[in-house]
């Protein structure tokens, strides 16, 4: 061991276990998760959190057909809406500090906040089920409903960094991103038929019931707070301080930047369309090719992670998240029928990609702050969602669909830069990624 290993391991043990003997990061990660790691448990209610998470995002999808339906708001003012919704989104990382200086309430933390963000969930459908003004009754209750799915989406990521040790992150990571994608598919083919059957208003308050799985995460249990997961300004210190953190910030920006082609997002629909010829219902059944091989591909790549190292097997996931996204390339009118095998193929990479980003940044998390770090990587996907999606838009009217997704496939090939530089931090969960 190098003297600066050395110290970084003194370092670490002295955040940890104040005037105790060394000890390595392994038998750390085993006094602070082994009692609380229960397999089944944990990726089950982890997965029915995100499953319903993915259920209720897809309100997003609907929102403007809705508001443009019920209230007869044009483009400007659906955007508005939908963008003012989303804001509690944007401040995800100073949620996850305020949770990680919250105290155990009787074995309580993560799930108190867990709790409340499902319930404002639930009491904001059925307000916005109710509504009769767009901006005094609908955006009140669409701010509840996306706020409280924010404070739920942080509690559930805290809660598992809290209990699974960092060689199980891809199974954990790997089975909420499967159930997004399920939550997200079934839920838009339920809400299309609902609409039908009895109007947005009775549509959105079934809705209400997408919420009622997340409770079953209450089961988990917490671990107690105790100095070695209690924050402190000397770990905040030496993470922010750490060189090796600038690699990881880059890495969260760039690492998954084909997350951008999620079909919550649009950019995808987008692509569809303009590379096909095909209208809603033809984007629509593509968009659920994508979603189905996200929820096979993630929870199986997510166990495939962890046996041959989460770095290593992000290379491959982002080797073929680019390939398929090329492959978008071959999709023309003529040659519809691949619409379907296409979007499949990219679905699986995306959510392969996406779990193994997860996990690398989930392996990086001190235990004593788990949420605002991880929060904080989390926000920085979104600078390069908004690259590529503003990318997309011009390329596609500069330089044609097929073009612009070659291009994309490339951009989208940068996390392989940053990925190689990234590290274990010395304050971090893993001793190895």
């Amino acid at each position: 061991m190098s003297a600066n290993d050395a110290s970084h391991g003194a370092a670490n043990t002295d955040l940890t276990r104040p005037n105790a003997e060394v000890t390595s990061k392994r038998e750390r990660i085993q006094r602070l998760y082994g009692e609380y790691w229960s397999p089944r448990l944990v990726t089950t209610t982890y997965m029915l959190v995100y499953l319903t998470e993915g259920a209720v995002r897809s309100l997003g999808i609907f929102l403007p057909f809705y508001l443009s339906d019920k209230f007869g708001l044009g483009p400007a003012d659906i955007s508005f809406f939908v963008a003012a919704a989303y804001i509690a989104w944007h401040f995800k990382f100073i949620i996850g500090l305020v949770m990680d200086l919250t105290p155990s309430v009787r074995g309580w933390r993560r799930r108190i906040y867990l709790m409340a963000g499902n319930v404002m969930r639930m009491v904001g459908f059925f307000l916005l089920a109710r509504a009769g003004d767009p901006w005094r009754q609908a955006f009140p209750a669409a701010l509840i409903i996306f706020s409280g799915d924010a404070l739920l989406d942080i509690a559930a990521d805290a809660l598992l960094l809290d209990v699974t040790p960092p060689d199980y992150h891809g199974m954990g990571f790997g089975f909420g991103w499967g159930g997004r994608a399920i939550g997200y598919s079934l839920s838009a083919l339920f809400v299309t038929w609902a609409t039908m059957r009895f109007g947005w208003d009775g549509a959105i308050s079934l809705m209400a019931l997408y919420t009622i799985p997340a409770f079953a995460m209450a089961a988990v249990r917490e671990p107690p707070l105790t100095e070695e997961r209690r924050i402190n300004k000397r770990v905040l210190a030496l993470t922010f301080t750490d060189p090796r953190l600038l690699a990881a910030v880059v890495f969260a920006i760039f690492g998954a930047s084909v997350y951008s082609f999620d079909p919550n997002r649009g950019v995808f629909s987008l692509v569809i369309k303009e590379l096909s010829g095909r209208s809603l219902r033809g984007g629509g059944l593509a968009s659920v090719a994508f979603g189905m091989a996200v929820a096979v591909g993630s929870p199986i790549t997510g166990m495939l992670a962890d046996r041959i190292g989460h770095k290593r097997a992000y290379y491959f996931s982002l080797a073929g998240a680019a390939a398929s996204l090329a492959g978008m390339a071959l999709l023309t009118p003529e040659r519809v029928w691949l619409m379907y095998p296409l979007s499949f193929a990219l679905g699986f990479f995306e959510g392969f990609n996406f779990t193994t980003w997860e996990t690398v940044l989930g392996d990086l998390c001190p235990p004593e702050f788990p949420s605002f770090l991880f929060q904080y990587f989390m926000s920085m996907l979104h600078v390069s969602a908004y690259l590529t999606a503003v990318f997309v838009g011009w390329g596609i009217e500069t330089l044609g669909p097929r073009m612009t997704v070659l291009l994309s496939a490339l951009y989208i090939s940068i996390g392989f830069i940053p990925a190689y530089f990234v590290r274990p931090l010395a304050t971090g969960k893993a001793e190895r990624i």
